[in-house]
């Protein structure tokens, strides 16, 4: 018997992490931070960045809004969160999505998503913090007009080398509409697509996850359908000339569904990814390693059984310490999940779960800068249906509840 992992992380990935522009689904941005109580009923966070320095930065999306929807972009001052405006895209635009953010050198970011026009042609959105204000900068979409271009993660190395992936839809006069990955890279003048590997060929390949470790070598990864509407990992790497796929375990096998959503590395040597995968029991989590030489799974936490257990994301700061943040279901509703890596093996350290009991509590990104010094966002649903931004801190000690703005 084939297993596909449940339409819970199905509709999760498309809504939280990929950013599909479903009608229903479409999240985005608009020109300004929007004061609380502008009637927002589902708020998101996908992605969070924190600099040497502790400043940190978070990104993601609300709706409904006046428009079809609009994103969310929030800065830690070093004692509060706070909305911050992004950049006007323009009238025409009926939706648009922030997925992911990452620091630049002297004090900049960036942050990469994709913007709809009149709810057929969705274009990738790229956006630049710099001098004290977000600008869109041009970004190609290779999906064209009616078509898809999506990126969901970007990662930086410098002010002149930063990496953006994702996917987009390619119209075939013979195979109808495929998706094929997307890597974008940015040298200091523009962003330009690099080709990369779609092995799914006309059923679908998608890039959800990048990190850099330097200007010649990087990891991308995400899944892509084998042909029997069922999901294989998918990594790739960059070797300073050409994006090449790595062989990766797909430990629920050819027949069953294997994702990967998160990829953080710190030498040419220690990477990790993680992700999710189907069995005959339930979903499980999914971390896998590279030694060097190849990519192996990790035995990992996966403490929703057969209801499910996923991780979205995951940051490493030394060789014996890494955090995965994702979540599991119990009772019928999801609890927030991070697990720790201390060098020999993972397990799940506690966090809060804001939703209580009976309603869902999410992450979905995490970063971390030292063994005393980590965050990790999502949503939660709060009282009378709303779901809520969502933000935990480690001190050292514990993982906590930070409040943030609701819009």
């Amino acid at each position: 018997m084939r297993h596909r992992l449940s339409t819970h992380v199905a509709e999760l990935a498309a809504a939280v992490l990929l950013a599909v522009p479903v009608a229903a689904l479409a999240m985005g941005r608009g020109p300004t931070a929007r004061p609380p109580g502008s009637g927002a009923v589902y708020e998101y966070l996908k992605g969070i960045a924190i600099a040497p320095s502790g400043r940190t930065w978070a990104v993601g999306a609300v709706w409904p809004t006046a428009k079809a929807s609009a994103s969310v972009i929030e800065r830690w001052n070093g004692r509060s969160w706070r909305l911050v405006a992004g950049p006007d895209l323009g009238s025409s635009v009926s939706s648009s999505n922030l997925a992911s953010v990452a620091m630049a050198p002297r004090r900049g970011a960036w942050a990469v998503g994709s913007v709809t026009f009149g709810g057929i042609t969705t274009e990738t959105l790229i956006e630049r913090w710099n001098r004290g204000s977000w600008r869109r900068v041009p970004s190609p979409s290779p999906g064209g007009s009616p078509g898809v271009s999506s990126l969901a993660a970007v990662a930086t190395l410098s002010r002149s080398d930063a990496w953006a992936v994702g996917y987009y839809t390619h119209v075939d006069l013979l195979q109808g509409a495929v998706d094929r990955t997307l890597i974008e890279h940015w040298a200091g003048g523009a962003w330009k697509r690099i080709r990369s590997p779609s092995p799914g060929g006309q059923f679908g390949s998608y890039l959800l996850g990048v990190a850099a470790v330097s200007p010649g070598d990087a990891w991308a990864v995400g899944h892509y359908l084998n042909g029997r509407d069922h999901d294989q990992t998918l990594i790739e790497r960059w070797n300073g000339r050409a994006w090449r796929r790595v062989p990766s375990p797909s430990p629920g096998g050819p027949g069953e569904s294997n994702l990967l959503y998160g990829v953080a590395a710190i030498s040419p040597s220690k990477a990790w990814a993680v992700g999710a995968y189907a069995t005959p029991s339930g979903t499980r989590t999914l971390i896998e390693r590279w030694n060097g030489r190849a990519w192996r799974q990790v035995r990992s936490p996966s403490p929703g059984g057969r209801a499910g257990s996923f991780l979205y994301a995951v940051a490493v700061t030394s060789k014996s310490r890494a955090w995965a943040v994702g979540t599991y279901l119990s009772g019928g509703s999801d609890r927030t999940l991070i697990e720790r890596w201390n060098g020999t093996s993972w397990s799940k350290v506690a966090s809060p779960d804001p939703g209580g009991p009976v309603r869902r509590s999410f992450l979905s990104a995490v970063a971390a800068r030292s063994a005393s010094s980590a965050w990790a966002a999502g949503f939660f649903d709060a009282a009378g249906g709303t779901e809520r931004t969502l933000v935990e801190r480690w001190n050292g000690a514990a993982w906590r509840h930070v409040t943030t703005p609701s819009l």
